[in-house]
């Protein structure tokens, strides 16, 4: 853990954090049909108002 130095962790963190953007990028696009749908539901519940 400690061999690397700070260049070089700077780069691991780099590159870790644009593979996950890509993850996630590639997450919301295969389950694009179900997260609208989620969002959609939690839009339209109507909400009671608090006692």
């Amino acid at each position: 853990m400690f061999i690397l130095t700070k260049a070089q962790w700077a780069n691991v963190h780099f590159w870790l954090s644009v593979a996950a953007s890509l993850v996630t990028m590639l997450h919301i696009a295969i389950d694009w049909k179900a997260l609208t749908g989620c969002v959609r539901f939690l839009t339209s519940v109507e909400r009671k108002p608090m006692p």
